[in-house]
């Protein structure tokens, strides 16, 4: 065990955990006030993904904002600037002085994560939180409280009572986020800006990203895109490529490929291994880009499955480890037994499930589940939507 993680035993064993991590927040919020000698410009939105990505929701309602209004300043906290290479950009080192500045005098916010505990939104800011995930299959946030950390808790009840607005893109959604979110602010049932891009956009990402990895138009892509566990476990992403690839070539027909796409959360992903004929995609900044090259989704407690709905292509669910995940990490809002998405613990079931994919009893199961989730009926105006809030807002 780490220094760290002994540190935060004790304080945990002494009780005093919260209160040393409230003086924590406190000092280093203490920039957030001393920039407020600046004033707030108006026209200046601050964007960010993912703690430093360029990707996401963010992405998507930041360059509509350009095409809507040339004049907007738009900022980017980014952790590597070359994952962003508009010229309308402005890149600032995310976590930095200069982010904080950029942070306490733009008139909007727009993040698709939970702003760390410190942050502090001054009187007259709109700050937009879409989320990283539209309906979730792990319980999150609230739902999921006895088994988060103190110090997320605290980051995310803070954030809550700064988030001016979310956007939501079914009634499912809307009741998570009132349940699970500490949230009782606006919520705007316009969709969500990256699922209108998955149904837009579909074609041109696609072949873009071929392009980009020498990818022949006969070549059929799966991504396999696990979430992250508490615990660091690795052992748990054990795909069988090589056999999963020739079960796909025998049910599908011949040309499969497969993208590894693991959980920015996965910081040992270096120790993994893969074959030859998999592409690791791991640092491939936009996910939603990912979804829309692949021919073929497996997954596991991924909200991205969800997503699948929008592409009309098959989702496999391939989880290990439901028992230990249900009682010692998060839980799941599903009975995943029940789903139309096929569930395997094994290669072996896996690879079964594949040669018997049946795609019309599967179809007739999706369609079930989007009633049941309530999705609303039109999904590609969010952006639009969105971005002319923001113009109001700015004109406050």
């Amino acid at each position: 065990m780490s220094i760290k993680e002994n540190v935060k035993k004790f304080l945990k064993l002494c009780g005093i955990e919260k209160w040393v991590y409230l003086l924590v927040y406190m000092i280093k919020s203490i920039p957030y006030y001393l920039f407020r000698i600046c004033p707030i410009k108006n026209n200046k939105i601050v964007f960010v993904s993912f703690r430093g990505k360029y990707g996401g929701d963010p992405k998507y309602v930041s360059d509509k904002m350009y095409v809507h209004d040339s004049s907007v300043d738009i900022v980017w906290l980014l952790r590597d600037s070359q994952e962003c290479q508009d010229s309308h950009v402005r890149r600032v080192k995310y976590d930095s002085l200069e982010a904080i500045y950029e942070l306490v005098t733009a008139k909007v916010w727009v993040d698709d994560c939970r702003k760390s505990g410190e942050v502090r939104k001054r009187k007259g800011q709109f700050y937009i939180g879409t989320g990283h995930g539209g309906i979730p299959m792990k319980k999150i946030e609230k739902d999921a409280e006895d088994k988060l950390p103190v110090s997320y808790l605290l980051w995310a009840q803070n954030d809550s009572k700064m988030t001016d607005l979310k956007p939501s893109n079914s009634q499912w959604r809307n009741d998570m986020l009132r349940r699970a979110f500490w949230y009782d602010g606006e919520i705007l049932n316009c969709g969500l800006p990256r699922v209108e891009h998955l149904i837009k956009n579909r074609d041109k990402i696609k072949q873009l990203v071929r392009v980009k990895y020498g990818i022949n138009e006969n070549e059929r892509l799966y991504l396999y895109a696990p979430t992250f566990r508490n615990s660091n476990d690795i052992n748990i992403y054990d795909l069988d490529f090589v056999r999963v690839g020739k079960a796909l070539n025998k049910r599908f027909g011949d040309g499969w490929i497969g993208m590894r796409r693991l959980h920015p959360n996965c910081n040992n992903v270096e120790k993994m291994d893969i074959p030859g004929i998999v592409i690791d995609m791991t640092d491939y900044p936009d996910m939603e880009e990912l979804m829309m090259a692949c021919d073929l989704l497996i997954t596991d407690y991924s909200s991205c499955i969800f997503e699948t709905f929008f592409l009309d292509i098959p989702a496999f669910i391939y989880a290990t480890d439901i028992k230990e995940y249900t009682e010692k990490e998060r839980g799941l809002y599903w009975d995943i037994n029940t789903f139309p998405f096929l569930k395997a613990t094994t290669n072996e079931e896996l690879i079964e499930g594949v040669l018997n994919y049946n795609s019309e009893i599967y179809a007739e199961e999706l369609n079930e589940l989007k009633k049941e989730i309530g999705l609303f009926d039109d999904q590609t105006h969010a952006t639009e939507i969105l971005v002319n809030r923001i113009l109001e807002e700015m004109k406050k």
